[in-house]
């Protein structure tokens, strides 16, 4: 068992022939950060605990740890915009006639 856990960690990482450094796409950098940002028991901004996403800090998608935290969807959609979007859809979609 040692002797496979040696081998695949020497591919590795940058030692991968397929590996791709930050020109990574969007499921191939969050598969990463999932993999090496362990998710912790609380929202990292409200700190409830809740079911937690992956939130991109930045904006750009980098492998970067530190531009990255876990928040739960109700603070990663504020932070995004997503939740004032949400709301205005939900206060509008009840004025429409059917």
């Amino acid at each position: 068992m040692i002797h496979r856990k040696r081998i695949s960690l020497a591919h590795a990482n940058i030692k991968h022939w397929n590996w791709k450094g930050n020109a990574v796409k969007y499921q191939g950098v969050h598969s990463y950060i999932n993999r090496n940002y362990p998710k912790p028991k609380k929202c990292e901004m409200c700190h409830q605990v809740k079911p937690l996403d992956i939130s991109n800090i930045s904006g750009l998608y980098k492998r970067d740890i530190l531009d990255w935290e876990w928040l739960c969807r109700r603070c990663h959609m504020k932070k995004d915009g997503r939740l004032e979007k949400f709301g205005k859809y939900l206060r509008t979609k009840g004025r429409r006639k059917k």
